[in-house]
């Protein structure tokens, strides 16, 4: 390799038969040529070589005999020379451009010494599912001189070493950064299912929590004013709980304005005799007016959107706010959220790209555009989809700190027209793609 490398990638050798598409994601990545890969084999794999020389010729094979798959990775470790280290299972994927968005993160806060992205199953050739945090060692990057101050990974370990890893960065102390974007495509093996590494990572998981010695690093606080945004039209009685959920904050909101639309069910007298709101009437129409026009009178600081019909965790803002501070510059931070439909039940937690669950700075507003007035209600879809391409960090809660309800007046409600407007934003996306 020529130059310095800023990353290197040390890739274990599980199924060799999937190495190919392992190595080429590796060589599709944004600056590939700046990262260094080593391939390290237990030494039962004679195909290996030739695979490598096939498909990334400048990546460096070790071989470990006998020895435990933390060993094996360690070797690859003592090799390594760039200043953010990756791990990959040669049965797994890194996403196009995911190691460089940990990258910018890294870059964009100094004071963190790892960062970790979200993970998508998959499983033969079909569309990757949702993605979800785990302890996955293919979605984290640390830097190479903390890495070293831990020690590495666990050599005695033959289980779980990926979970020992995890559990000690967070229990050091140092602050860990988590971006919302995915960064691992991850094999869904049948594997998963054995009981002994199951019962190994479990028991991992609560022996260090047992142990903890030292408490979480406490981050820095995001500085300036927070806005929040209420847009909503007949939104009672939701709206009321919506606002409980509000003033119920640990760190309370500098400010509240609410963007009303015409409304008939007594939204606007209700907002008018709370002293704690500044009430918006709505100048056009549509969702996205509605969210731009909130923008508009942000002119400093953060801004987050509460839906009338959504809740949130008291400590929603005070994490997302000090989650935020330890980035240097303007970024985006959001939050898992859980659904809940009328009949209580609440559905697994998901990644939060929907507006409740988004805390960000306004520059990043001013960097991203505002919402897409044509498009209906893939506004913020579309906006969000923008976020994702741009270069600015967004960042993410590991908890849940928003409950969307499910109920028959969802603007989403309705399929076809949901379906349709959806069909309207990838049209836009593709042709402006096609132009760039």
């Amino acid at each position: 390799m020529n130059g310095k490398p800023w990353l290197s990638v040390i890739v274990s050798l599980g199924k060799p038969k999937y190495l190919s598409e392992a190595l080429a994601s590796l060589k599709e990545q944004p600056d590939s040529t700046g990262i260094q890969v080593f391939v390290v084999d237990d030494g039962s794999h004679p195909m290996a070589r030739p695979i490598v020389q096939a498909h990334l010729p400048r990546a460096c094979l070790l071989s470990r005999a006998r020895h435990s798959p933390a060993a094996v990775l360690k070797a690859g470790l003592e090799q390594a020379r760039a200043p953010f280290i990756g791990f990959l299972n040669a049965d797994d994927r890194a996403v196009p451009g995911g190691l460089d968005r940990l990258r910018r993160a890294l870059d964009a806060a100094p004071g963190v010494v790892a960062a970790q992205g979200t993970v998508r199953r998959f499983q033969r050739d079909q569309h990757p599912g949702p993605s979800f945090l785990g302890y996955n060692l293919g979605a984290l990057m640390v830097r190479r001189a903390a890495l070293e101050k831990l020690g590495g990974l666990n050599p005695m370990l033959w289980k779980g070493e990926d979970v020992d890893l995890f559990a000690r960065v967070r229990q050091s102390g140092w602050p860990v950064l988590t971006i919302a974007d995915p960064v691992l495509h991850y094999r869904n093996a049948v594997s998963l299912a054995d009981p002994d590494v199951l019962r190994c990572r479990i028991g991992l998981i609560r022996a260090h929590r047992q142990n903890r010695s030292q408490p979480l690093a406490e981050t820095g606080i995001a500085k300036g004013p927070i806005t929040v945004a209420l847009v909503v039209k007949d939104g009672m009685p939701k709206l009321v709980e919506a606002v409980k959920s509000l003033r119920g904050q640990t760190s309370p909101p500098d400010r509240i304005i609410a963007v009303v639309g015409a409304s008939e069910d007594g939204t606007t007298e209700w907002l008018a005799e709370q002293a704690d709101i500044e009430v918006v009437p709505q100048t056009g129409a549509g969702l996205a007016q509605a969210r731009n026009q909130a923008v508009g009178h942000v002119d400093r600081g953060w801004l987050a959107f509460l839906d009338h019909d959504d809740l949130w965790a008291p400590e929603k803002l005070a994490r997302q706010r000090r989650l935020a501070g330890l980035v240097s510059g303007p970024s985006a931070c959001l939050c898992h959220f859980v659904t809940e439909s009328g009949d209580g039940q609440a559905e697994s937690p998901r990644v939060g790209w929907t507006p409740s669950a988004l805390f960000a700075h306004v520059d990043v507003f001013r960097h991203i555009g505002p919402f897409d007035a044509s498009l209906g209600l893939a506004c913020d879809t579309d906006w969000f989809r923008r976020l994702r391409l741009s270069r600015l960090p967004c960042l993410l809660t590991a908890s849940a700190l928003m409950t969307k309800t499910r109920h028959g007046s969802n603007l989403s409600a309705d399929p076809s027209r949901n379906r349709a407007a959806l069909f309207a934003m990838l049209a836009r996306h593709r042709k402006h793609a096609s132009a760039g």
